[in-house]
């Protein structure tokens, strides 16, 4: 660390060890394992750490809505046949939380995100009706979301994808 903010210094030193425990990110081992290591990780490591990569996509999916529509439980959980779409929904605008911001969220996981953003190759508008359809069981009369919004964490440079 610079204090004069000329630059940023970094010493290095070599340390050896039969064992390592690593705190970067299943992100940044997965990209950058091959430069970070000496010896490098053997490709079948490599394989394993992308396989666990892969496996950890999590996204939650915004929704604000002009007027609350749902009750002030927490959790709202729709009954539907088709697995893996939004069917737990948490409430944002509960009495305890932020009463007055008419906003819920959902969380699709890897399989769902792979499903709808690369085998289906929906755009941010089709994902938002995709995702919106078990709600609408719940709650027909529901009006259209004002504004949608997910962390795009898989395209996005800064998380090593």
């Amino acid at each position: 660390f610079n204090p004069d903010n000329a630059g940023d210094v970094l010493s290095c030193a070599t340390y050896h060890a039969k064992k390592v425990i690593s705190t970067v990110s299943v992100g940044v081992l997965a990209q950058r394992a091959s430069s970070l290591f000496d010896p490098p990780f053997p490709q079948s490591k490599l394989n394993d750490m992308n396989a666990v990569y892969d496996m950890g996509l999590f996204y939650k999916l915004f929704f604000s809505f002009p007027t609350k529509f749902w009750g002030d439980s927490q959790i709202i959980s729709i009954a539907a046949n088709d697995r893996g779409k939004c069917h737990v929904w948490q409430n944002l605008a509960s009495s305890s939380f932020l009463p007055d911001s008419n906003t819920m969220f959902c969380t699709l996981t890897t399989e769902w995100v792979h499903e709808l953003k690369y085998n289906r190759g929906l755009s941010d508008a089709e994902i938002q009706e995709e995702v919106l359809g078990p709600l609408r069981l719940a709650y027909p009369d529901m009006p259209e979301p004002d504004n949608f919004h997910y962390p795009d964490w898989d395209v996005d440079p800064w998380t090593y994808r």
